[in-house]
């Protein structure tokens, strides 16, 4: 957005991937009177009162301890508006090898913390009774309450983090001092370690999880790490986005409502993590009798020491039928399953496309890809 020179205008809220005027975790705005302000604003040289707002609003979360549940029906918070980006896109650039604004550099407010012995300080501790490495080894169930980083945006969606207790607990942790101010952190952290493997491959996050054992180097000539960027620009806080307009839909009659269940199982003897997830999208009945029915079963496998054992299988059932099935009767079944075999720079993907209709094959499919994995 940065980088763009035209026309611009950016929206961020707490939605997945829906509509804002439809998402949850709420709140929702009226997303189509936007669009009409904007094109009545750039195309029709109309709505002069529009000329005054700026290009970026962004819903800026409040921290809340009451939000600590899977399925969140809304945020708490407000709306910041302002017209540069002055720290988010650093990490994207650096990561793209693009050149940096300088002037932007030296404009970010940060916090910086020091790793040394299960403790983050604001400055270098020097202390050769404390260890100066620590070795750890994570399993790969390590994450599994921290939300999905995709949420679809549902409210019947389990997408948020729960209790991370459980993942502190597999996780090597530093604690700092309690906080004695508060805090605008906006952008991207970034996190500088000094580390060693035995194995090729790894991925470094914000829990680490590792492939096998790996150390950390606590070194004063070359510090391990970790800097949180601050808002320190002027912002104007107004909370005018219209409301949803709800439209009248289509009249259907709901013969079963939607519900997931996810249901996580570890084999202690194949030491096999497995999270199942059942997602019954509902039946309808629409006003010309025809009926809807989708399900889908998701299945996530992957052993506790072994990250090239992950194994992602993903069925989905449509139906959609009259009621005599004289006319139609389709059946729809999508089978994808991702993996890796021979070797851990490669996916596996197999997909399947099977659709029946009134019990006879109409299409049936199956694709084999193979996809590089890119290591930067």
């Amino acid at each position: 957005m940065s980088k763009l020179k035209c026309e611009k205008g950016s929206i961020l809220g707490p939605w997945g991937h829906q509509w804002p005027d439809d998402a949850s975790p709420e709140p929702k705005i009226g997303f189509l009177q936007g669009i009409l302000q904007w094109l009545d604003y750039h195309i029709k040289k109309i709505n002069d009162d529009y000329k005054n707002r700026e290009s970026f609003s962004i819903f800026k979360l409040k921290p809340n301890i009451d939000e600590l549940h899977s399925i969140l029906k809304e945020r708490k918070g407000n709306w910041i508006h302002f017209n540069s980006l002055p720290f988010y896109p650093n990490e994207h650039f650096q990561r793209n090898h693009l050149l940096i604004d300088k002037n932007q550099e030296i404009n970010q407010k940060t916090i910086k913390y020091y790793l040394s012995f299960q403790s983050l300080t604001t400055e270098i501790i020097s202390n050769d009774s404390l260890p100066r490495k620590i070795s750890f080894l994570s399993p790969q169930e390590t994450g599994l309450a921290s939300g999905n980083s995709l949420g679809w945006g549902n409210i019947q969606s389990p997408d948020h983090s729960t209790d991370q207790r459980e993942d502190d607990g597999r996780s090597l942790c530093f604690d700092s001092l309690p906080l004695d101010e508060n805090y605008e952190l906006f952008g991207f952290p970034t996190v500088k370690l000094n580390l060693s493997s035995n194995t090729n491959y790894g991925l470094i996050c914000v829990r680490f999880s590792m492939i096998d054992e790996k150390t950390i180097y606590f070194n004063e000539l070359s510090s391990c790490t970790l800097t949180l960027l601050c808002l320190n620009e002027k912002y104007s806080t107004r909370n005018d986005f219209d409301l949803p307009e709800i439209c009248q839909g289509i009249p259907k009659n709901d013969l079963r409502d939607s519900s997931i269940n996810r249901f996580r199982i570890f084999d202690e003897i194949s030491e096999i993590i497995t999270l199942k997830i059942n997602e019954d999208c509902d039946s309808s009945e629409y006003p010309d009798g025809l009926i809807w029915d989708e399900t889908t079963e998701s299945i996530y496998t992957i052993k506790k020491n072994d990250p090239q054992s992950v194994r992602i299988e993903i069925n989905r059932y449509l139906k959609y039928y009259f009621q005599d099935q004289s006319t139609i009767k389709v059946d729809i079944k999508t089978k994808s399953i991702m993996f890796t075999k021979n070797s851990p720079s490669t996916y596996e993907v197999e997909h399947q496309l099977n659709i029946n209709n009134k019990d006879q094959i109409f299409f049936d499919k199956n694709w084999n890809l193979s996809f590089p994995r890119i290591n930067n």
